[in-house]
């Protein structure tokens, strides 16, 4: 058993007591426990609507099985714990961002489209571009 440490998240996810192993055991004989319910069923089902009902059944368990495959526990614990990081990421970086926006968009929305064309105009003005123009009509 490897040591806990506490940077490493599937020391942090509570488990009802249990460790990571012995959700790991746990998980295989409910593993064991879906393929005997599903081999009774195909017997059941062979015996009272034949063998092609049987296989029908047994070809359509193997698709849901696949689908609901969700790996190991150390798998589904990482992908749990990277979800539940993003999402918080995406929180926090999503309210600063809404604060930091907010200002601005208050302003941008505030001021009608003529104020800022004049406003471009009179910062060009300023920053040379009239001196620009009457070098480029006398030239």
């Amino acid at each position: 058993m490897r040591p806990k440490s506490w940077w490493d998240p599937r020391d942090w996810i509570g488990s009802n007591g249990m460790s990571q192993e012995e959700l790991q055991a746990q998980s295989d004989a409910l593993d064991a426990q879906r393929g005997q319910l599903n081999q009774s069923t195909y017997a059941r089902i062979q015996s009272q609507q034949g063998q092609a009902a049987a296989d029908r059944w047994l070809s359509q368990a193997a698709v849901n099985e696949a689908a609901a495959d969700y790996g190991t526990v150390e798998e589904q614990i990482n992908s749990d714990f990277n979800e539940g990081f993003s999402s918080g990421y995406d929180n926090v970086t999503g309210t600063i961002r809404s604060g930091i926006n907010w200002p601005l968009k208050f302003i941008w929305d505030a001021l009608p489209w003529w104020v800022w064309v004049g406003g471009l105009g009179a910062l060009f003005w300023y920053l040379g571009g009239g001196v620009w123009i009457r070098r480029k009509l006398t030239a």
